[in-house]
C-alpha cells in the first residue's frame, strides 16, 4: 500500500499526499513493531493450559504459571495500560474458572467428609498463591510505570474479593450444618424430629438459590434464606438446650450429671448450647460437694469400725 501511494506521489506530485503517506508509514511501523513486543510478551502466556484446566489444584499451578509471565515485562516494550487489562481479564478468568469448577463437584451436595474438605482445601491453596504472586506483580508493575514515565494504575479485584468471602461462608456453613444435624440425630436419638427436619428444609432453601451470584440480587437471596435458616437453626438449638436441661435436673449425683454432659458433649461447639451449660454450673458444684461429703463420711465410718475392733 505504502508503495502504490508513492507511486502516486511522482505520478500527481502532491506534497500533502506525501506527507500523510510518510505519516501512515510511521505508525505502520510503530504497529509492527508494538505487534512484536506484544507477540513476544504473550508467547509465554499459559493460554492453552488455562483453556484446558479441569480441576482447581490445576487452576492453581497455571494461575501461578500466567502471574509470573508478568516477572517478563521489566524486560520488554509491551504496553503497560496492556498489561493491567491482562492482569484484569486474569481475575475475571479465575472468577468464572473456579465457579464452574465448584458447580461441577456440587459444593452444596457432596460429601463434607470425603470431599468438601480437600475442595476446602484446595480452594484455600489457590487464594493464597493469587494473594501471594499478585503482591508481588503489583509492586513490579508499580515499579515499571514509575521507570516508563507511566501514571501507575492501582487495580482492585473487588468481585474476586466477594466470591472469596461468600465461598468460605459457603464452606463454614455446609460442615456446621453437617456437624449439628449429626450430633443431633446421635445424641437425642428421634427426639426432635421436626424440628430437625424443618432445618433440613431451611438448608435445601438455602442450597437451591444461585450460591455463587454475589451481584445484589444475588446476596439479597443468600441473605434472606440464611436468615431463616437461622431462625430454625434457633428452634433447634432451644429444644436440644430443653432436653438438655430436663436431664441436668433430673440428675441426683455428679456422676449423673457428668454422664448427661458427656453424650451432649459433640454439640457444646454450638455457642447457645455450651452457654446454656453454664446456668447448671452451680448443680454441678453442689452435687459433686455433697458426693465429696458422702464419701468422707463413707471413709470416716470405715475409719471408726477399724478402731473399735483395734480398741477391742
Amino acid at each position: 500500500s505504502i508503495l502504490l501511494c508513492k507511486i502516486a506521489i511522482r505520478q500527481f506530485n502532491k506534497v500533502s499526499l506525501e506527507e500523510d503517506i510518510i505519516e501512515a508509514e510511521t505508525a505502520l511501523t510503530e504497529a509492527s513493531a508494538a505487534l512484536g513486543y506484544s507477540i513476544q510478551f504473550l508467547s509465554e502466556f499459559p493460554i492453552t493450559e488455562l483453556n484446558a484446566v479441569t480441576n482447581i489444584r490445576g487452576l492453581s499451578r497455571v494461575i501461578v504459571s500466567s502471574l509470573k509471565v508478568f516477572t517478563n515485562l521489566k524486560h520488554s516494550n509491551y504496553d503497560y495500560i496492556r498489561a493491567i487489562r491482562l492482569l484484569e481479564n486474569l481475575a475475571v478468568f479465575l472468577f468464572n474458572k473456579l465457579v464452574t469448577l465448584l458447580q461441577n463437584v456440587e459444593i452444596m451436595s457432596c460429601s463434607v467428609d470425603q470431599k468438601l474438605k480437600q475442595i476446602r482445601k484446595h480452594t484455600n491453596e489457590l487464594f493464597e498463591v493469587w494473594d501471594e504472586n499478585l503482591a508481588v506483580q503489583r509492586l513490579q508493575l508499580k515499579d515499571i510505570a514509575m521507570r516508563r514515565g507511566d501514571k501507575a494504575i492501582t487495580i482492585s479485584f473487588d468481585k474476586l474479593l466477594k466470591l472469596q468471602s461468600r465461598i468460605k461462608h459457603i464452606f463454614e456453613f455446609r460442615e456446621e450444618h453437617d456437624k449439628f444435624t449429626r450430633e443431633c440425630s446421635r445424641v437425642l436419638r428421634g427426639q426432635g424430629s421436626n424440628s430437625l427436619s424443618e432445618l433440613h428444609d431451611a438448608f435445601n432453601q438455602v442450597a437451591a438459590v444461585s450460591v455463587f451470584d454475589i451481584s445484589d440480587e444475588g446476596q439479597t437471596a443468600w441473605s434472606s434464606t440464611r436468615a431463616l435458616y437461622d431462625q430454625c437453626l434457633d428452634r433447634m438449638e432451644t429444644h436440644v438446650i430443653n432436653i438438655l436441661g430436663g436431664r441436668l435436673q433430673a440428675a441426683q449425683t455428679a456422676n449423673e450429671m457428668f454422664s448427661v454432659f458427656s453424650s451432649f458433649n459433640a454439640l457444646f461447639f454450638r455457642p447457645a448450647i455450651r452457654n446454656a451449660v453454664n446456668s447448671f454450673r452451680s448443680a454441678l458444684v453442689w452435687n459433686v460437694n455433697e458426693d465429696v461429703k458422702r464419701l468422707q463420711e463413707k471413709f470416716k465410718m470405715r475409719y471408726d469400725e477399724s478402731l473399735e475392733k483395734i480398741t477391742v
